[in-house]
C-alpha cells in the first residue's frame, strides 16, 4: 500500500509539474504573439493608410491632367512643364533645416501676392518637403502664367505626395520582412536542431521579438569583435536570452519605467562566451539569491508570472555545458552572468 501510494502522489506530481510548465509555455508564447501583434500592426497600419491615399491621389492626378490637357499648353510649353517637374523630383540637395521657417513663410507669401492663397494649403505642405523654393515657382509662373499655374502645382504636389506614399509602403514592407525574418530566425526554423550559433544576431532577434515592451527604455548591446560562433541550439538559447530580457524589463518596470536602461555585453573568456545582461531595476534581496532559480520561485504577484523562466534558462545552459549566476543585484544595478563554451560540448 506504501509503495502503490508513493508511486501515485509522484504519477501525480509529475503531472502537475507538467501543467504547470505547459501553462508557462502557453503564457510565454502568448506574450511573443502580443508581442508581433503590436509591432506588425504599425507597418500594417502604414501599408494600408498609405495604399488608401495612394489611390485617392492617382484619381485627383487623373482629374488634373484632364485640367490640364483642356489648358491649351504649346509643345514649349508643355516640355517646360515636364523638365520642371523632373528637375525639382531629382534635387537631392535639399534647403538647410536652419531655413525651414523662412522657407515656409516665403512660400505662403507668394501665393498670396499670386491670389492663390485660398488653396495654397492643398499643395504648400508638399512642396514644402519637396524642397521647393520662390525662384522655383517665379520660373514656372513666368513660363506658363497663372490661368493653369494652380492645376499645374496641384499636380506637382500630388505627384511628390505619391513618391512619398510609395516610400512609406516600401519601408514599411521592409519592416514587415524584417521582423519575418528575425522570427523565422529566433526560432531556428527549417535548421538542423545543432547550429553555429552567432551571439550578436541571436540576441537582436530576441530584442526584435520584444520591442514593443521595450518602449522606453534605453538599450545598448556591446558585443567584442571576432566573436567566435558557438555550437549550441539555437532556439533553445535564444529562450534563455528571452528569460533574462523579460526579467530586465519586469524589474525595470516596477522601479524605474521612465528611466529604463538595460545593457548586454557579450565577450570572449579563454575557451568561454560570457554575456552579461545588466538592468537598472530594482534588484533581488540577497536573501533569496539561493531560491531564484528554483522551479516556480517568483517576487511578482501572484497570476502574474510562474516562475519557471530562469529555472528553464538555467537548465539550457547547463545542458550546453555552461553556467548561469547572479553577478551584482542591488537597486538600479543587476547583472546575470551567462558562460557558455565555446568548443562543442556534448549536446543530447
Amino acid at each position: 500500500m506504501n509503495r502503490r501510494c508513493v508511486a501515485v502522489l509522484l504519477d501525480r506530481a509529475r503531472e502537475v509539474t507538467r501543467i504547470e510548465q505547459q501553462e508557462e509555455k502557453l503564457t510565454a508564447l502568448g506574450k511573443l504573439a502580443g508581442n508581433l501583434a503590436h509591432e506588425l500592426n504599425n507597418p500594417a497600419s502604414a501599408v494600408k493608410s498609405s495604399a488608401t491615399n495612394l489611390m485617392r491621389e492617382l484619381e485627383s492626378q487623373k482629374l488634373l491632367r484632364r485640367a490640364l490637357d483642356r489648358g491649351g499648353f504649346s509643345p514649349i510649353e508643355l516640355e517646360f512643364m515636364h523638365q520642371w517637374q523632373e528637375e525639382l523630383s531629382a534635387r537631392t540637395v535639399l534647403p538647410s533645416a536652419l531655413d525651414d521657417i523662412d522657407r515656409e513663410d516665403a512660400l505662403t507669401a507668394w501665393f498670396e501676392k499670386a491670389g492663390l492663397g485660398g488653396n495654397s494649403w492643398e499643395v504648400i505642405p508638399d512642396l514644402f518637403e519637396g524642397g521647393v523654393l520662390v525662384e522655383d515657382l517665379e520660373r514656372i509662373q513666368k513660363q506658363l502664367g497663372a490661368a493653369h499655374l494652380m492645376a499645374v502645382l496641384r499636380l506637382f504636389s500630388s505627384s511628390l505626395c505619391v513618391k512619398k506614399m510609395g516610400r512609406n509602403i516600401s519601408s514599411a514592407a521592409d519592416r514587415i520582412f524584417e521582423i519575418s525574418r528575425a522570427v523565422k530566425d529566433y526560432a531556428y526554423m527549417d535548421q538542423a536542431p545543432i547550429q553555429d550559433v552567432d551571439l550578436s544576431l541571436a540576441l537582436e532577434n530576441t530584442l526584435t521579438m520584444l520591442r514593443p515592451r521595450l518602449s522606453g527604455i534605453h538599450v545598448n548591446v556591446d558585443v567584442a569583435r571576432d566573436l567566435p560562433l558557438v555550437s549550441a541550439y539555437g532556439s533553445e538559447l535564444n529562450q534563455v536570452w528571452m528569460a533574462l530580457l523579460e526579467n530586465a524589463i519586469d524589474s525595470i518596470d516596477e522601479y524605474a519605467p521612465s528611466k529604463g536602461r538595460i545593457d548586454v555585453h557579450v565577450n570572449k573568456s579563454g575557451e568561454s562566451i560570457l554575456v552579461e545582461v545588466w538592468d537598472n531595476g530594482h534588484g533581488i534581496p540577497a536573501s533569496l539569491h539561493d531560491r531564484i532559480f528554483e522551479p516556480f520561485f517568483t517576487t511578482r504577484p501572484p497570476g502574474k508570472c510562474l516562475g519557471l523562466g530562469l529555472d528553464a534558462a538555467q537548465r539550457i545552459v547547463k545542458k550546453h555545458g555552461g553556467y548561469i549566476r547572479i553577478q551584482r543585484c542591488d537597486p538600479g544595478a543587476t547583472c546575470f552572468l551567462t558562460s557558455l563554451p565555446i568548443e562543442r560540448p556534448h549536446l543530447y
